[in-house]
């Protein structure tokens, strides 16, 4: 918050966040915090609010601390496909994934 007009721009820039000159403050800081959302694979402005966008983030914090057997009982149960015996860093997007659009539907 402390930051610049400018200082803000080009954060967004570096980002690749689609900036344009004339955006204010509260617009640049916006794009920061959706861009801060979706790099943990939550895409804030396409769920219903941000109360589900929290609660996935929790969810998403617990799935961290699991063992790959517990995210394959996870990822069966909620109707994930798996292939192949996937490992754990390829398995925890997909189940972010579907958790995500569970609260989009």
């Amino acid at each position: 918050e402390n930051l610049k007009l400018e200082d803000l721009h080009h954060l967004c820039r570096q980002q690749q966040l689609p900036v344009e000159q004339a955006m204010p403050r509260s617009s640049l800081m916006q794009l920061l915090a959706d861009d801060s959302w979706s790099v943990v694979g939550i895409p804030v402005q396409q769920l219903p609010s941000l109360v589900v966008a929290h609660g996935i983030l929790d969810s998403v914090a617990t799935l961290h601390s699991k063992q790959l057997p517990e995210l394959l009982a996870n990822a069966k149960r909620m109707g994930v496909p798996l292939e192949h015996k996937p490992d754990r860093e390829e398995l925890l997007p997909r189940i972010v994934k579907a958790m995500v659009w569970k609260q989009m539907d």
